[in-house]
Parts: C-alpha cells; structure tokens; sequence
C-alpha cells in the first residue's frame, strides 16, 4: 500500500502544469509593453525556448534518480523568481536570465507533471488523469491571459501568480510524494546483493545518468511515438503561433482584437477537449476517438479556407481546431507510460525534446518561408493547408504508435522485464 495521497500528488501535478501554461504565453503578452520601455526585449522569445527544451532534456534522469519533491519544487521557484524579476527589472541582461529561469522551470513542469501522473495512476486511470494534466495546462492560460487582459499593469499579473506559486511551493514541501524510482531500485538491488553475499555496486552519478537514458532510443516503442508527437506539436504550434496572422491577412477580415479572441477560442476549446477525453474513450477505442479529434481539427481548417473573413465561421473554426488537437498528447503519452514504468522520467524527457523540436522546426519553417521571404507572402494564404497535411500525418502514425506501445507492453509482461 501507498504511503502517500494519490489525489494530493495528482493535485500538486495538476497546479504545476498550470504553471507551466503561465510559462508557454507569459513573454507573449508581456512583450509589446515591454518592448515600448526597452526595444532590445524583442530578442527575448528565443531564450525562453532555449529555457524549455533545456528543462526538458535534464528533469528526467534527475527525476528518475532524486525523486518528484524537491525537482517541482525547485522548477516553481525558478519560474517564479523569473517573474518577479521581469516585473521589476530593468536591465537586459537580467531579463535574459530571468526568461531563461521561466523557461528552464516552465521545461521541468511540463515534462515532470506528465512522468508523475503517468507513475502514480494505473492504466485503467492514467489517460484519464493525463486528460485532466493537459486541461490544467490549458486553465492556467486563459487565467493568465484573462488577468492579463483585465490588468493593463502586467507587473500585476506577474507578481500575483509569483504570490500564488510561493504557496504552491508550501503546499509541494508538505505532500508526500512516491519515493525516487532510483532509490527504489537500489535498494532491491543492494538487498539482493547482500542476500547473494555480492559487494555494493557503485551508485552512477547524475551526469552519467543523463547521457545513459538517450540509449532508451533503441526502443521502437520510444521512437515512433516520439515521431508522431514531434508532428503533434508541430502542429500545435503552427495552429497557435499562425492563424492569427492569417486571419488578418485578409481585407474586410479579422480585427487584431477579434484575432486575438479567436485564439482565446482555440485555447477554451483545446480545454474543453483535453477534459472531455475520458468520456470519449470510455464511449469509443482509444484510435477511434483520436481520429475523431483530429477529423474535427481537419475541419476547422477547411473551415478557415472556405470563409477566412467571416467572424463567426472563424470562431467556429478556431474552436474546433483547438478541441480536435487536444486529446493525441494524454492518450499517446498514456500508452507510453504503460510501456516504462522504471524509466518513465527519461522516456518522457527524450519523448517531449524530440516533440519540442518539432515546434521549432513548424516555427523556423512557416516563419522563414511564408513571412520572411518577400517571393512566397502571397502564399500564405494557403496556411491552412498546411495544419492539414499535419492532422493526416498524425492520423496515420497513430494506429503504428498505438500498436507498438501494446506489443511492447504486452512482450514486457510475458518477459517480466521492467522498463
């Protein structure tokens, strides 16, 4: 039996992927009043995905090692000391770090909040509880988008959430959470040893950790739903990062004001999707209820083709785009939790970078592509398109990624090895 609250870690997971929401659109809407006091700050957004891949690259061999507690803790104080530092301060250079320590943290929580849902949770629950983690996420921007929105001061936004991390961290400090995996192992392997009269293997240290778990790349498993998730957020990105542009591209279209609701829109249904997951599954397989996620997606940027200028259509269109990409993420990672459960931490961290690089390359190429290169603007037009040929990508990796994951659980089983 647990020695520890499964709802009150599930909980603390839940506060720390909102967190990690506030880190994904804090620069996005700060920036353009920051940028009026100091012009240099619209070269800060690069440091803040420098901040998030680095974070997610080392939280799971440390996870996986020192255990849950003091890693979220310790990425919620480096998030929030970030935004106190953004609020008031007025040097560059300490701006850069100050994103950078956002999105270092920001990294952690994304990726730590996923391996500790998955670790706690057993299968008959986990994509459930994912679903959930992914509707936190989603909670913590529009809070922060509304407050946003609400106080035109952003210092105010950006000390309230600090106040509001501080207490989370008291709250993390006084849970107890499951035992560090790595401590866990050893001490079997220790009891074991003395049992057969072994002498005591050196414990590895954390760097040689870190560079041991890419070999976990060997696995099939790891790699093909590493692949579809890297075309998944991908396609998160250009949906969130571009139809605003889009939208406004057109005369008699879209206001800047109504553009930035419709993003709002997409987020509230992205919300909507990620919490309604557990009804679909319960009523519908796994594969099926993706497909039709992702068919709904698939309309709402067809949708954006036929009427780019009416403001109801691209309401309508923006919703469904953000409800359909919603549910590949906890039903995907759910199955890969199920597959590593030793290792679930260094799994996930080589899973979410490979998934992270997919975002920067969708960015890089739309950006260089269709904005900065004066021969192809006029194609911009057919953006949509593109999210199109995303979706279909995704719908046909994801019957081979499914499939994959029950082989390799199912051969982990019958074996009696453990991931």
């Amino acid at each position: 039996m647990s020695n520890y609250s499964v709802e009150r870690v599930n909980l603390a997971a839940y506060l720390g992927c909102a967190f990690f929401g506030v880190t994904m659109l804090s620069l996005g809407v700060i920036l353009p009043p920051l940028q009026k006091l100091m012009p240099e700050a619209l070269a800060l957004p690069p440091i803040i995905s420098v901040g998030i891949i680095t974070g997610t690259i080392l939280f799971g061999p440390i996870m996986d090692k020192y255990g849950y507690k003091w890693l979220l803790t310790g990425a919620t104080i480096f998030l929030l000391v970030g935004l106190m530092g953004m609020a008031y301060s007025m040097s560059i250079n300490v701006l850069r770090v100050c994103i950078f320590f956002i999105g270092f943290g920001g990294g952690i929580l994304n990726g730590e909040t996923i391996a500790i849902v998955s670790d706690i949770n057993d299968d008959a629950h986990r994509t459930i509880k994912l679903s959930i983690l992914g509707g936190s996420y989603c909670v913590g921007c529009i809070i922060w988008t509304l407050s946003c929105y609400i106080f035109p001061n952003y210092k105010i936004p950006l000390v309230s959430s600090a106040i509001i991390m501080a207490s989370s961290v008291v709250f993390f400090i006084a849970t107890k959470f499951p035992e560090a995996k790595g401590k866990v192992s050893a001490k079997k392997i220790a009891e074991e040893n003395e049992a057969d009269g072994v002498a005591q293997v050196k414990e590895e240290n954390g760097l040689v950790s870190f560079f041991k778990s890419f070999a976990l790349l060997k696995y099939p498993v790891l790699v093909i739903v590493a692949i579809m998730l890297f075309f998944q957020t991908a396609l998160e990105a250009v949906s969130l990062t571009f139809t605003t542009s889009y939208i406004t591209k057109f005369p008699g279209g879209l206001t800047i004001k109504q553009a930035i609701f419709s993003l709002t829109l997409m987020t509230i249904g992205m919300m909507a999707g990620r919490f309604s997951v557990p009804l679909m599954i319960k009523k519908l397989r796994d594969i099926v209820a993706l497909d039709v996620y992702l068919l709904l997606a698939f309309t709402g940027c067809i949708l954006l083709i036929l009427l780019p200028i009416s403001v109801s259509a691209v309401y309508v269109a923006m919703t469904l785009i953000g409800f359909g990409i919603a549910a590949t993420p906890p039903i995907i990672l759910g199955y890969l939790g199920g597959v590593f459960h030793k290792k679930s931490g260094a799994a996930f961290s080589l899973a979410i970078f490979i998934a992270l690089c997919g975002q920067l390359v969708a960015n890089l190429l739309i950006g260089k592509f269709f904005l900065a290169n004066s021969k192809f603007t006029d194609a911009f037009i057919f953006f949509p398109v593109v999210p199109c040929i995303l979706i279909v990508i995704v719908i046909a990796l994801a019957p081979f990624a499914i499939a994959r994951c029950k082989k390799a659980r199912s051969d982990n089983e019958r074996n009696k090895v453990e991931l």
